[in-house]
């Protein structure tokens, strides 16, 4: 009973994802959360897995999929963008997400907890090629929710162009999803009258 109580403690906790808000806004205009992005990655996770039989251990993939961004509950959402600007800032995020993670491990048993931890952490660190393979997708979901709902970017064209890049080549079974996705995106660029290089179209 303790520890079910223990569960429901930290899953009240992780309600805040709820209200944790992205960057990124949704095809009604309103603010992405967190926990919508999650939800998507994991939709994601199944079905592609499904399609292209990439050899890795499936459950392991969803459950890193479903913690990979779970410090934000404490830390918020921090955009990308400014982290890629800034490798400070990109530091004391690290930090801040591991402080939170350490928060968070206080209210769960400890056994559950080492396998929370040890899958946020595989994320992290690019650690196993589940890991890897949850990278490379939470990139393209993100590149997608762009093609949704667009937000204009006006100078940072080429950083969205070339967000998933560098961790498809780590996982190139999923070089057909990023042609997809940068099909789209492409259009969304022409769409809203933004210049496309050709050499964007190289993954």
């Amino acid at each position: 009973m303790q520890n079910l109580e223990s569960i429901m403690r930290f899953i009240s906790e992780c309600e805040k994802l709820k209200t944790t808000y992205r960057y990124g806004v949704k095809n009604d205009g309103q603010k992405e959360s967190t926990a919508e992005h999650s939800w998507r990655l994991v939709l994601m996770v199944l079905l592609i897995w499904e399609e292209i039989w990439i050899n890795i251990n499936l459950f392991k993939a969803v459950k890193i999929a479903i913690v990979h961004d779970l410090a934000e509950v404490v830390t918020w959402d921090i955009d990308a963008h400014n982290t890629y600007k800034d490798k400070e800032l990109k530091k004391q995020k690290e930090k801040d997400e591991l402080r939170a993670m350490n928060y968070l491990k206080n209210i769960i048993w400890w056994e559950l907890w080492e396998e929370v931890f040890n899958c946020w952490q595989e994320y992290e660190d690019w650690a196993t090629k589940e890991a890897l393979f949850v990278k490379a997708l939470d990139k393209i979901e993100t590149l997608n929710q762009f093609c949704d709902a667009w937000i204009d970017m006006f100078d940072e064209l080429e950083f969205i162009a070339l967000y998933a890049d560098k961790h498809i080549k780590k996982v190139p079974e999923l070089k057909p999803i990023l042609g997809i996705t940068k099909k789209n995106l492409k259009n969304e660029y022409i769409k809203w009258w933004k210049d496309w290089k050709d050499e964007w179209d190289k993954n």
